[in-house]
């Protein structure tokens, strides 16, 4: 049996649902790698030539010793927080999109609402009324912004039939996916996240080859 258009773009939400939580993850775990590298990093340095102990002594220790990793997670937070705007722009923003919602999207929102609703959860357990309002929450706050991946997601939990997705909807999705994707990669590639997932015994030249490599790139 061929898989239908609307199975597929279920995938799609499933896969841009992984890679919300994935990352999540390693924002959580970046922290603890970066705090652990800051260690490390300082007693590796005692080790080191008089001249490159000078070179880092000289840095302002407020601001750390991993530039690079702080450029890329400054480049994360304003992807975020164009994703998610905050302050007093929040609002107009999200005024704007509402009045531009799609009907889809204000339909699916609306299937979702008649199940989740606080005045629909009479009789539930408390646990199936959290888990129903914080999905009602989310599906609020998604026709609000125009997210169309999460509104989609709440309506996958809630087993909810999809309008049948256009070009555009696709395309929407796997922009998403791959925007998540980008952010987990930059995590990844930095000094603090590699040095914290090598093999204990790498983790001294690992961490040496970082220090030559910040002195010699920034002495030249």
């Amino acid at each position: 049996m061929p898989v239908t258009d609307e199975q597929k773009f279920k995938l799609l939400i499933l896969q841009a649902r992984f890679l919300k939580e994935k990352f999540s993850m390693h924002k959580q775990l970046e922290q603890e790698a970066m705090e652990s590298f800051s260690i490390g990093f300082k007693e590796r340095l005692k080790t080191l030539p008089d001249e490159i102990k000078q070179y880092f002594k000289g840095k302002d220790k407020s601001e750390g010793p991993i530039p690079e990793e702080e450029t890329v997670n400054q480049k994360t937070e304003t992807e975020q927080a164009q994703e998610e705007p905050s302050g007093d722009s929040q609002p107009e923003r999200k005024e704007i999109k509402r009045h531009e919602a799609p009907k889809r999207l204000r339909d699916v929102y609306k299937k979702i609402a008649k199940i989740t609703h606080p005045d629909k959860l009479k009789g539930m357990s408390e646990l199936e009324q959290l888990q129903k309002e914080l999905l009602f929450k989310k599906a609020q706050q998604a026709v609000s912004s125009g997210d169309y991946v999460e509104l989609m997601d709440v309506a996958l939990h809630l087993n909810i039939q999809f309008p049948e997705p256009t070009e555009e909807d696709t395309k929407h999705v796997r922009k998403k996916i791959e925007n998540t994707r980008n952010k987990i990669n930059k995590i990844e590639r930095s000094a603090a996240w590699q040095w914290y997932h090598a093999k204990e015994k790498d983790k001294p030249s690992v961490m040496k080859d970082y220090i030559y490599y910040i002195y010699q790139n920034e002495m030249r």
